[in-house]
């Protein structure tokens, strides 16, 4: 047993470690770690997993993104029902009970509050039962099934549902969902486009070249900031090419809004300054695309004018490399490493290659 927990945690060292990342020689990729691929739980502050070897069989893991703010209010993870439920949670016992008459109120809209906050945390391998003035949850290790037509995966806000609803879709999610590392669907509502370009794999394919693989071996979500991601074309994968791009985004913008950016502007500053984005603009990139203008700036060589012009935002696929980085310094140097790691900077022309810039 001691051997095992050694084991996880010198797997859970070794992918954290971002300097030891930075010492990886770039023409050898991080490799597939078998035992991440049936990994149910993960941080989703750090990315990082959650082996069943290193916690307490019945300890669960409370989503950080539940103790946000929302408009300005305190979330209900703090109010003392939502602190009985966190409690629970984080606690060793298998079965436990919140009494939602803990908050002053409408012990009704308590029970409300509770089961959104359970249902937007996309809790795993749980039964919620109602029993009445309090909210029963047991958890269990049955083996979680993957997402099909008869219990599809669809975003998390919770509308207009009542208990019992709400209750009955939160037991149908907890026994759906995915394991292993990759880049995943944030699950709102409203992530109409960037959700659908997520890779959703522990494999991603990125070229159709051998060893144009990345092997994730953390998990990410598209709302996500503080991240390397990798932007690469199935359109010219499909036809026997590759296209990628690796940027990064800030603590202050997730990977969302970044995405938006590209399908707004170009990714080169200078160009952006000197070309304004107009009909002008796009007859001028399909003459240069036709070989009937030359290209100078190299214009072509931008995600805006590849998924514009060569193929549609639809053939975008995104998957995140690494985030929580401890600084800007550090995720600076990590998409260096990958800019490095994925394409070199080498640019086929046209608009295929890395769109990726050396300077």
């Amino acid at each position: 047993m001691a051997n095992n927990v050694q084991h996880y945690q010198s797997i859970l060292n070794e992918i954290k470690d971002f300097n030891s990342i930075l010492g990886r020689d770039h023409r050898t990729p991080s490799p597939l770690i078998p035992e991440l691929q049936n990994v149910w739980e993960w941080e989703d502050n750090t990315g990082l997993p959650i082996f069943p070897a290193l916690i307490p069989v019945w300890q669960r893991f409370f989503p950080t993104h539940l103790m946000n703010r929302t408009r300005g209010l305190p979330p209900f993870a703090e109010t003392a029902v939502g602190q009985a439920f966190v409690d629970g949670v984080q606690g060793n016992l298998q079965t436990f009970a919140v009494n939602t008459k803990l908050n002053p109120g409408d012990s009704y809209k308590t029970k409300l509050g509770l089961l959104r906050m359970i249902y937007y945390g996309d809790f795993k391998k749980i039964q919620v039962v109602d029993g009445r003035s309090q909210i029963i949850i047991s958890k269990n290790n049955d083996v979680l099934m993957s997402y099909d037509d008869e219990i599809k995966e669809k975003g998390l806000e919770s509308g207009q549902k009542s208990v019992s609803e709400l209750i009955t879709e939160i037991n149908e999610n907890a026994t759906r969902g995915h394991t292993g590392p990759g880049t995943y669907w944030c699950r709102h509502n409203n992530c109409t486009e960037t959700g659908p370009c997520i890779t959703k794999s522990a494999i991603v394919e990125w070229g159709s070249q051998a060893g144009q693989v990345f092997y994730p071996q953390k998990r990410f979500f598209c709302n996500s900031n503080n991240v390397v991601y990798l932007m690469y074309c199935q359109a010219c994968k499909d036809e026997g090419k590759w296209t990628i791009y690796v940027g990064e985004t800030n603590t202050a913008r997730n990977l969302h809004n970044r995405l938006s950016l590209h399908r707004q502007q170009l990714i080169d500053q200078t160009n952006r300054e000197k070309y304004l984005i107009n009909t002008t603009f796009h007859t001028l990139v399909q003459d240069m695309i036709s070989g009937c203008s030359p290209d100078p700036d190299q214009l072509i060589r931008d995600t805006y004018v590849h998924f514009e012009h060569h193929h549609s935002k639809d053939d975008r696929r995104i998957t995140i490399l690494d985030g929580n980085f401890p600084n800007d310094v550090a995720r600076k140097r990590h998409e260096t490493l990958y800019q490095r790691e994925f394409g070199n900077y080498t640019y086929l022309g046209n608009g295929t290659g890395s769109l990726n810039r050396f300077f």
